[in-house]
């Protein structure tokens, strides 16, 4: 959390990036830790969270739709797999 104080705004959407991809993999043990550090005294600190959840939000919905198109791809290559076995 030292580097959400960074002065450089690219520094901590790096950091907030970060933040919100680690959240996905843990939401039920991180999301209460980030909503911790909404209540610190630094402006900076909260932005950094704020842009954290924004991240995890946005990856979560971007990695379900990737999932979606996985599948999709995934069956239609089975499919002509099995075309190509029958004929």
């Amino acid at each position: 959390m030292k580097h959400c104080e960074v002065q450089e705004e690219g520094t901590r959407n790096v950091v907030a990036e970060c933040m919100g991809k680690l959240t996905l993999l843990d939401p039920p043990g991180l999301l209460p830790k980030l909503k911790g550090h909404l209540r610190v005294e630094s402006a900076l600190t909260r932005s950094t969270v704020v842009t954290a959840v924004k991240f995890t939000i946005s990856d979560q919905v971007s990695g379900h739709q990737m999932g979606v198109v996985r599948r999709g791809r995934t069956q239609v290559g089975a499919g002509r797999g099995r075309v190509g076995s029958e004929g």
